[in-house]
């Protein structure tokens, strides 16, 4: 089963984003959240969002199914910014 989480128009540098990714990767989600918790960097924050959106897909998803739950997921961060226009 897989589900999956994107945070969009994050106004933020990948690479900041990037190294609050790489303190949580590969960690239970619990330890992610502890983690995101006390971290003092401000990328914290919409990754903690995304991470919580995550886990709820996967709740949601698992309510129709038997299998068992997988606790293995990937973190991946873009490399492009989105930037709007002001209006005239």
């Amino acid at each position: 089963m897989l589900a999956k989480a994107i945070a969009r128009h994050v106004r933020m540098s990948p690479r900041k984003v990037r190294l609050v990714v790489d303190q949580i990767r590969g960690m239970s989600v619990n330890e992610a959240y502890a983690t995101l918790q006390f971290s003092k960097k401000a990328a914290a924050e919409p990754v903690g969002k995304t991470l919580r959106s995550a886990v709820a897909n996967a709740q949601y998803k698992a309510q129709d199914r038997t299998r068992e739950r997988t606790s293995t997921w990937t973190i991946s961060t873009s490399s492009r910014l989105s930037w709007t226009k002001a209006p005239h």
